[in-house]
């Protein structure tokens, strides 16, 4: 009965928000209501029809007076929901622009990280770390940004690059690059080995 009664009740909705239907009640309940109310007046006090008459012009001037507060309410909630719309739609184009300048950062950056790993067998013969890092900390730097503007949940989280590491005849790691909400905290491995174990 409930989806039945929420099935009539949005067509009805949609009818009366229709502009016709919404111009032609707006336009013809004031002539009908001023009609009545000029008959009325023209018969004598003491027909009963007048009475009548004039309660049902007054019926339909508060029924026309409810009319336009609940159209005018529809039309401030559409205005609302445009601007909303248009808003989104600004946000959408910018957040485009921003992830596709921040791939071609991170792309960029990547194709010259690759170059300084590319061919070496261990991370030991990289020659130039400073260069490798520099790198690094651009992608991250990206990467992060590109992540906290898009994010709902605030910037309370890090980018980093890890590499495999032998150093000593041991396995490892080394955090090589990071950027982070909170760079007062500084993880162990960031820019040292940490043995695999």
């Amino acid at each position: 009965m409930k989806k039945i009664f929420n099935y009539v009740r949005g067509i009805m909705k949609k009818f009366f928000n229709y502009i016709v239907v919404k111009s032609i009640i707006i336009t013809m309940l004031p002539i009908v209501y001023t009609g009545i109310f000029s008959y009325a007046l023209s018969l004598s006090k003491t027909e009963i029809l007048r009475d009548r008459l004039l309660f049902c012009s007054i019926i339909l001037f508060v029924a026309h007076i409810v009319i336009l507060y609940l159209y005018g309410k529809s039309d401030s909630l559409q205005k609302k929901q445009i601007l909303n719309f248009s808003k989104n739609q600004i946000e959408l184009e910018q957040t485009k622009e921003i992830i596709k300048f921040g791939n071609k950062i991170i792309r960029d950056n990547a194709f010259m990280f690759h170059e300084l790993v590319s061919g070496q067998k261990e991370h030991s013969e990289i020659e130039n770390w400073l260069l490798l890092e520099g790198k690094g900390d651009e992608i991250c730097r990206t990467a992060y940004d590109l992540i906290s503007k898009l994010s709902t949940k605030g910037r309370d989280f890090s980018v980093s690059i890890l590499l495999r590491k032998n150093q000593n005849g041991q396995n490892g790691f080394t955090m090589i690059s990071r950027e982070a909400y909170d760079s007062a905290h500084i993880p162990k491995i960031y820019r040292s080995f940490v043995a695999e174990k």
